[in-house]
C-alpha cells in the first residue's frame, strides 16, 4: 500500500534572528525550508536598508538540492554571505521569502543585522603624571581596513567651554610593520603630539597603537580631560576616548648629610646626601666647599659625576622605593686639618621640583690646625643643617654666618 501525503506547508527558519558582525567580516546566514510537500516552491533573499527604508532583491545566494525525506516530505536550504562595507548598514534588515506556488503563499522570515564597529580601546598609561614631566599614554585602534584613519587629539581644561585642538593626523596604515610615524603638536595649546605604530594585520583588517606624549602644567592642565577622536570611511560618527589628567606636583626632599665616621685628620671619610623625588631624571647634583673664614672662598668640587678636584670622589647611586626616586649622592675625601678647618660642604641640587641644599661643616680647635692628632677626636665635630637657597644662590642663615665669621677674622 502507497504512502498518501496531503499538501503540506513549509516550515521556514534562519540559522539566526539577530546577528552581530564586525565590519568587513564576511559570514553566512542561512535559510532553512523543510517539511514541505509538494516539492515546487522558491526562495528569494531581500536587504531592506535602515537608512533609506529601501527594499533591494539580492541574487548571490547559494540554494541546495531539494532533498526528499523519509517520511515523504522535501527539505531544502538557501545561503547568502554578508558583509557589511560601512557602519550604515547597521540595522539593515536581511528577508528570505519562501513562495509556495501551491498555496499560492509567501513565509517571510527575517534578520536585523548589528554591524560592529572599528574599536577604540581606553586610554591608558602605566607612568605617574607629575607637574612638567613628558609622559606617555597610549590606546589601540583595532579592526579597520587600511583606509586613511583621521586622529584628532583634543583638550578641554577647566572652565573651557570648548575642546581645543592639540594636533592631529592623517594616518594610511602600510605593509611595513612597526613603522612609527610622528605627528607633533600644531598649536601653542599645549606640549604634546602623537605617535602611530604598525602593529597587527589580521587577514585584511589593521591594528595599530597610538601613542600621546605630553607634558601637563599642573597649573593649567590639571583636571583637564585629553580626547582621542578617531575617523574612519566605515564610521557613521567619530568613535572617542577620553582621558582625565590628574597631575601631581614634584617634590624635592633632602636628607641631612651622614658622614661615614668621626672626622679624623689623615683618614678617609664619605659625605652621602639621600635625595626623593618622584622622577630622578633631569636631577643635577652639586658638591661645594666653602671656608667660612676666607671671603669668596667657595669652591665648586663635582656637578654630577663629573670632579674638578681629584682629592674628591664623587658617586651617585639611583634606586626607585615605592612611589618615589632616591638617589644617593657621596662625597669621599681625606680629611685634611689645615685646609678643612672651618669649611662647610655644600650638597646643592637643583630639579623640577626645586632648588635645595644641605650642609655640612667641621670645625676644628686651632691646635688642631698642626695637622697632629689630639686626645680629643683630633678635635673636629660637625653639624648638618638643611637650607633653601635665596634666590642669590646663597642659603638663607649662610650668608649670615659668613659675615660674622669674617668679622671675627678681621
Amino acid at each position: 500500500m502507497g504512502l498518501f501525503i496531503f499538501n503540506i506547508k513549509p516550515t521556514v527558519t534562519l540559522s539566526s534572528y539577530k546577528r552581530t558582525v564586525t565590519y568587513g567580516v564576511e559570514e553566512p546566514l542561512t535559510c532553512e525550508v523543510s517539511k514541505f510537500y509538494p516539492e515546487s516552491l522558491t526562495i528569494k533573499w531581500y536587504k531592506t536598508s535602515s537608512a533609506s527604508g529601501n527594499r533591494t532583491a539580492l541574487d548571490k545566494a547559494y540554494n541546495s538540492e531539494t532533498i526528499r525525506n523519509l517520511d515523504g516530505t522535501y527539505s531544502a536550504n538557501s545561503v547568502i554571505f554578508i558583509k557589511p562595507s560601512s557602519m550604515e548598514e547597521d540595522g539593515d534588515v536581511y528577508s528570505c521569502t519562501v513562495r509556495d506556488t501551491t498555496f499560492n503563499i509567501d513565509q517571510d522570515v527575517h534578520l536585523k543585522l548589528s554591524v560592529e564597529p572599528p574599536k577604540l580601546s581606553k586610554i591608558t598609561t602605566e607612568e605617574d603624571m607629575i607637574h612638567m614631566y613628558r609622559l606617555r599614554l597610549s590606546c589601540k585602534m583595532s579592526y579597520f581596513k587600511p583606509k586613511t584613519l583621521r586622529i584628532s587629539l583634543y583638550v578641554k581644561r577647566e572652565g573651557d567651554s570648548e575642546r581645543q585642538l592639540i594636533t592631529f593626523c592623517k594616518y594610511q596604515p602600510s605593509s611595513d610593520e612597526e613603522e612609527l610615524e610622528d605627528f607633533p603638536s600644531r598649536s601653542n595649546t599645549m606640549d604634546a603630539g602623537l605617535k602611530i605604530l604598525n602593529q597587527e594585520k589580521l587577514l585584511l583588517w589593521h591594528s595599530c597603537q597610538c601613542n600621546i606624549y605630553v607634558t601637563p602644567d599642573l597649573k593649567r592642565d590639571n583636571g583637564a580631560e585629553l580626547t582621542l577622536e578617531v575617523e574612519h570611511p566605515s564610521l557613521h560618527s567619530p568613535i572617542l576616548e577620553s582621558y582625565n589628567l590628574e597631575i601631581r606636583e614634584d617634590y624635592l626632599r633632602l636628607s641631612p648629610i651622614e658622614v661615614s665616621q668621626q672626622p679624623r685628620h689623615g683618614e678617609n671619610i664619605t659625605l652621602t646626601c639621600h635625595i626623593n623625588t618622584f622622577k630622578w631624571k633631569d636631577l643635577n647634583v652639586t658638591w661645594k666647599k666653602d671656608n667660612l673664614l676666607l671671603k669668596n672662598s667657595a669652591e665648586v668640587i663635582s656637578i654630577d659625576r663629573e670632579v674638578y678636584d681629584h682629592s674628591y670622589v664623587h658617586d651617585l647611586e639611583e634606586k626607585r622605593e615605592g612611589g618615589t626616586y632616591i638617589t644617593s649622592s657621596s662625597l669621599k675625601f681625606r680629611v685634611k686639618a689645615r685646609t678643612d678647618n672651618g669649611s662647610q660642604y655644600i650638597c646643592e641640587v637643583h630639579h623640577a621640583g626645586g632648588r635645595k641644599m644641605m650642609t655640612y661643616t667641621l670645625n676644628t680647635d686651632v691646635t688642631g690646625l698642626s695637622g697632629r692628632s689630639s686626645n680629643s677626636d683630633d678635635g673636629f665635630s660637625s653639624t648638618s643643617q638643611t637650607d633653601e637657597l635665596e634666590e642669590d644662590g646663597t642659603p638663607s642663615e649662610l650668608s649670615s654666618i659668613s659675615d660674622e665669621m669674617r668679622n671675627l677674622v678681621k
